[in-house]
């Protein structure tokens, strides 16, 4: 069934000098994210991305970068490295640098595009990240939507994008594993009750790693820099 994209907009109060600034990120930053969150399924989430780890968050720094842009710095320790050139080893920390900060900046600035998802220190992601810019910018494939929070439940690891596993899923994207026996009959059955329901995190790893191949791109070593805009 065809969803409605949701509307996502920017949020801040800045003075004039930063206005060429944000023109510039503009043109790099992803149409979707200036206007509207077109709702996406897995395979162009993949699509979309240029590497993917499952990390947990060990630090959150927000502040002005060199640049004087507002950022977000997210400090992750990666426990597995699915694609793209990542990390050397597991356990490695990683930082990723986001556009925008909840914060109120102390000059009374503040800038923050909805949809960007807020990370606590303790928490545990799939993040599926696109391509950096030239100022070292990334964020998540789809905004909020290549963002999938796991939880150890009954002994088992699960995954659930913050979007909701309904449409980020969809028929094309996992749906094509939901009929295979990788599923057990309780999980089969909880799926159909609640299709938002989170997901044995294997499953969604496999699919991820499925569509990614699917590409033609390489499992390993690919560039993460795409350039463009600053």
């Amino acid at each position: 069934m065809a969803c409605l994209p949701r509307r996502v907009s920017f949020r801040f109060a800045i003075p004039r000098a930063y206005a060429a600034t944000l023109l510039l990120l503009a043109a790099w930053l992803p149409t979707s994210a200036t206007t509207l969150i077109e709702l996406q399924e897995l395979p162009d989430l993949v699509e979309e991305s240029r590497r993917a780890i499952l990390a947990e968050v060990v630090n959150v720094r927000y502040g002005l970068d060199e640049h004087g842009l507002h950022s977000t710095w997210v400090g992750v320790r990666v426990d597995d490295a699915l694609y793209g050139d990542v990390v050397s080893d597991p356990g490695q920390i990683l930082t990723v640098k986001i556009y925008g900060a909840p914060f109120t900046m102390p000059d009374g600035s503040r800038i923050f595009i909805d949809g960007t998802p807020v990370y606590r220190p303790g928490e545990r992601y799939l993040l599926l990240l696109r391509g950096e810019s030239e100022w070292g910018f990334t964020n998540v494939a789809g905004l909020y939507q290549g963002a999938f929070r796991t939880a150890i439940d009954a002994g088992e690891e699960t995954a659930r994008s913050l979007s909701g596993n309904r449409n980020v899923f969809g028929r094309d994207g996992l749906g094509r594993w939901l009929t295979g026996e990788s599923l057990t009959e309780a999980q089969r059955e909880r799926l159909a009750e609640d299709p938002d329901a989170p997901v044995p995190y294997p499953l969604l790893r496999r699919a991820v790693l499925a569509l990614w191949s699917e590409l033609g791109r390489p499992a390993l070593g690919i560039a993460v820099t795409e350039g463009g805009a600053r």
